[in-house]
């Protein structure tokens, strides 16, 4: 699973989007290097960690 923001300031979400296409990826929109908001993540990592 990778988790990226569009907003990112030190890594271009795009260059990870084309490297990781095989894997589960979420993206949203704005957000930064720290990724904003994580914690709103935890119950479909911990479903994604459960399949």
């Amino acid at each position: 699973m990778v988790m990226l923001q569009t907003g990112d300031e030190v890594l271009d979400y795009l260059l990870a989007e084309k490297k990781y296409s095989d894997a589960h990826l979420l993206i949203e929109s704005g957000g930064d290097h720290s990724f904003q908001n994580f914690a709103q993540h935890c119950e479909k990592m911990y479903q994604f960690l459960s399949s």
